[in-house]
This record gives structure tokens, C-alpha cells and sequence, in this order.
């Protein structure tokens, strides 16, 4: 991914399955708002129903040049240790698994409060967590992250401390187990 941003360009990354509900549109808007005020690129990983909306909206907005599709790819680790900021304003989200992902390679995450997000991403912590479609708020939040390197240092160790502290298979693996136990007892 190094061979997409040129020196001192920041990068935004986005991964999911581009479905209605991740609002790729909100995360393409975010940028364009960013985009205008820092040097930055925008990378968009995945494949689903909104991906082709997505390169219209991009197309539209004139910034092709900003942004790079690359459809769904297996090594997402590659792709999170390149980023700068995480976007993710998902309208619902059970748990908010691609942002733990994030955290744990300690990029910040920028996204919406909803469903199990804010059990994984402490507003103001290790991202910023905003109402969903609010792309006022998700852009502010987005800038002042990439205006202040410290800051986006901070969050992503904030991050990764969380994710290895709550999130590691050795902590929740016994969690899952002992629930199923648990479950099959009362069977």
C-alpha cells in the first residue's frame, strides 16, 4: 500500500463489506471534507452492494485521484499498517470487529456510537465516536486527528492497550467457552 500515498500524505482506510449499512457514502463524504484541508488519500478494501454508488459518488465528487478501490484482499494487516485513520461510521454494528482490528495495529478509529461500538472504542480514548450520518462531526473528528500526529499516536496506543487488555483470544476465548458450558448445562 506504501506505492498509493506519496510523501506526506496521510491515509484513510475503510474495510468492510460495502452493504447499505456501513455507509460508504458517509466515509467518502468524511474525506472530501478532510481531503480539501489535508494532503491525504482515502482506501477503501472490500466488495459488496454499494461499491459501484461508490465510485459514482467518487467520480461526482472529483476525487478519483484520491481515493483507491481494492476490492476485498485476505492480508488486512498489510493494508491496517499503512493507514494513519480508521473510518467507520457503520449504522449498525454488533461488535465492530474491523475497528478492534484498527486498534490493535494502533490506528485510531473514527466512527458512528452505535450498537457494540462503543464497547470497543472509547470516545475520545482511542478514536472518536459520533452520531450516525452526523458527517460534520465524523470530518471535524477526522481532521483533528490527522492535524496532530501526537494525538493519533496517543489513541492508537490507547488502542492497541485496549484491545490486548479486553478483546485477546486468551481473555475472551475462556469467556465464549465458559457461556457455552454454561448454555449446554441448562439444556
Amino acid at each position: 500500500m506504501n506505492g498509493f500515498a506519496k510523501k506526506g500524505q496521510l491515509v484513510f482506510l475503510h474495510i468492510s463489506n460495502f452493504r447499505e449499512v456501513k455507509r460508504v457514502p458517509d466515509v467518502i463524504n468524511t474525506f472530501y471534507g478532510v481531503q480539501k484541508e489535508v494532503n491525504s488519500i482515502l482506501v477503501l478494501v472490500g466488495e459488496g452492494p454499494v461499491l459501484n454508488s461508490a465510485k459514482e459518488q467518487v467520480k461526482e465528487l472529483g476525487i478519483v485521484d484520491k481515493v483507491k478501490f481494492l476490492g476485498k484482499q485476505e492480508d488486512i494487516v498489510t493494508f491496517l499498517n499503512c493507514a494513519d485513520i480508521f473510518l467507520f461510521p457503520s449504522e449498525i454494528e454488533s461488535f465492530g470487529l474491523a475497528p478492534l482490528e484498527a486498534m490493535a495495529c494502533e490506528i485510531p478509529v473514527v466512527g458512528s456510537r452505535s450498537g457494540g461500538m462503543p464497547e470497543v472504542v472509547e470516545d475520545g480514548v482511542n478514536g472518536f465516536l459520533c452520531d450516525v450520518g452526523d458527517i460534520n462531526t465524523l470530518t471535524a473528528k477526522a481532521l483533528e486527528l490527522a492535524r496532530s500526529k501526537s494525538l493519533r499516536k496517543k489513541m492508537g496506543q490507547a488502542g492497541r492497550k485496549r484491545a490486548l487488555e479486553f478483546f485477546h483470544p486468551n481473555i475472551i476465548l475462556p469467556q465464549y467457552e465458559a457461556a457455552y458450558h454454561e448454555a449446554i448445562r441448562l439444556c
